[in-house]
């Protein structure tokens, strides 16, 4: 298993207890083998109407042609289904520190989460600009940077990291829903480091007050040195507007 992906599902099972969105993405075993057809496609039924649907191009499209065949593939979908959504009441936060054992691990990951704006809050689009000035954090890419001085990059959370040479890895996360959302840090790396690595992403983001203009700068410089647009890249820009459209009932910005 991905220790990210375990990471934050168990920052998601302490975090919120007592609701759904503490359980696996991928479900519980015991549970999974007790669904039944039926439930299946009331499943279907209930979700997969047209207020849930959002479609989304990028590239050289005819924006008739795409209208044309969206049309014809999705023009019989209801637009909605009455029936009372499952899971609907808002999530209660639990504050809670976790511990795991996994012998599987080769070393220890943490993650630190705080509640944050939820999709439909208005600084959700701020939200995400400051995951993108936290930034990503490597020590195949950053380590070696600047005459292996890592407190001369541009990004002082690299910077802070950079001291401890077996954290290997580290990922800021915004996780939002419609009425709540956990924003905090992975850190991946070697447990003689544990300590840091615990204290680290919580300390470290009450500091960015003092010094917000000078990130922005950095994260913008970031964003528009990135490589030029390729298939790849328009595909992954399709897919984060159609993502942006459903959970913003169309509010993006242009």
């Amino acid at each position: 298993m991905d220790p990210y992906v375990i990471s934050t599902e168990s920052v998601h099972y302490t975090a919120f207890r007592d609701h759904y969105l503490g359980q696996p993405s991928t479900g519980n075993k015991d549970v999974v083998y007790s669904i039944t057809p039926e439930q299946v496609r009331e499943f279907h039924n209930n979700h997969y109407v047209g207020k849930n649907i959002v479609i989304s191009g990028a590239g050289e499209i005819d924006g008739q042609a795409l209208a044309s065949e969206v049309s014809s593939h999705f023009g019989n979908v209801p637009a909605s289904r009455s029936s009372e959504v499952a899971n609907s009441d808002q999530p209660f936060f639990t504050p809670s520190l976790l511990y795991q054992r996994d012998d599987e691990m080769l070393n220890t990951c943490f993650s630190v989460a705080f509640v944050a704006p939820s999709w439909n809050d208005p600084d959700f689009f701020a939200m995400q600009y400051f995951q993108r000035i936290i930034g990503e954090y490597r020590i195949d890419q950053f380590v070696g940077e600047h005459l292996n001085s890592p407190h001369l990059q541009y990004n002082s959370f690299h910077s802070w990291l950079g001291k401890y040479p077996d954290v290997i890895l580290h990922k800021p996360f915004y996780f939002t829903y419609s009425d709540t959302a956990l924003f905090g840090n992975f850190i991946y790396g070697n447990e003689m480091f544990t300590p840091e690595m615990a204290m680290t992403p919580q300390n470290h983001l009450s500091t960015y007050a003092q010094y917000v203009l000078l990130k922005i700068f950095s994260s913008t410089k970031q964003k528009f040195s990135e490589p030029e647009i390729n298939s790849s890249t328009i595909s992954c820009i399709a897919t984060t507007v159609l993502r942006l459209l459903l959970i913003t009932d169309g509010r993006l910005l242009t």
